[in-house]
């Protein structure tokens, strides 16, 4: 909301470069959580320190100040119990957090329920996923017995490369999704 209702431009500016923070955080924590399924620390706190130092250039610094504090403590509170629930992770409560400093608390609710959707899309489509490798692997061996055994080596050595980035870390990669949600409100705004 602290971006969507500036009016000079030199708020505008300072607001372009809070949106240019969290649009280049989420790239990276895409990255990292489909490959690691982990968010970096580091990220979180560049990005966190870059938006302070944006928020205290704006002309009301102290109203915008305020305002990515109450969505940073908005952020970290909503997602709060189902880390303690343990349905998510700390890195995924923490991004979530960082994205209600950037973005303000009126980008929170329209992420949250975008990145439920693709939770959702996900999981179905790794359902069905998972559900049909038998037979898409007949499939491919009926069809073409030599592609498939080299794709299956080549598709091994990629998998045990991601299952050990991913260590014992387990489940839907949420920051991925919440970054994906955050990069479609960046484009398409006010309009979710």
């Amino acid at each position: 909301k602290h971006f969507r209702n500036t009016v000079s431009g030199e708020n505008r500016s300072m607001a372009l470069g809070t949106i240019s923070i969290a649009g280049v955080l989420a790239v990276a924590v895409i990255i990292s959580d489909l490959y690691a399924r982990r968010v970096p620390n580091k990220a979180l706190l560049v990005a966190l320190c870059l938006g302070a130092v944006v928020v205290s250039l704006q002309v009301d610094a102290a109203s915008h100040a305020v305002q990515a504090i109450t969505g940073l403590a908005l952020g970290l509170v909503a997602l709060l119990p189902f880390y303690l629930l343990g349905w998510m992770g700390a890195g995924d409560v923490k991004f979530f957090a960082v994205l209600g400093f950037l973005l303000g608390t009126s980008s929170l609710l329209p992420i949250w329920l975008c990145s439920m959707v693709i939770l959702t899309i996900h999981g179905i489509a790794q359902y069905a996923w998972r559900r049909t490798a038998l037979w898409r692997g007949a499939v491919m061996m009926a069809n073409f017995p030599g592609s498939a055994l080299c794709m299956q080596q080549a598709s091994g050595r990629l998998h045990e490369r991601f299952v050990q980035a991913q260590g014992k870390r387990k489940g839907m990669p949420y920051a991925a999704h919440l970054s994906a949600s955050a990069l479609i409100w960046l484009a398409w705004g006010n309009v979710l």
